[in-house]
């Protein structure tokens, strides 16, 4: 991603991060993300059993603020 354009005096403000930076983000990602609520929801785990998946890196995510977001072609309900 580049600067250009970028007034750097604004970067730190909370109000420039959600006004251009996030956008910029969450048009670049592809498909569609979804809280934690929904990937514990969908593969039936525990808020600690979900933690150890994303700290072992078996479920990829990105965090935004205070929540984790999980890619949802990553998430596979559990058929059993």
């Amino acid at each position: 991603m580049s600067l250009a354009g970028v007034d750097k005096s604004r970067i730190g403000r909370a109000s420039y991060w959600n006004r251009e930076v996030v956008p910029r983000l969450t048009a670049a990602s592809d498909g569609e993300w979804v809280r934690g609520d929904e990937v514990r929801r969908r593969l039936k785990l525990t808020t600690c059993e979900l933690a150890h998946l994303r700290e072992s890196g078996a479920l990829p995510f990105q965090k935004n603020g205070n929540a984790f977001l999980y890619h949802l072609n990553d998430v596979k309900p559990d058929r059993s």
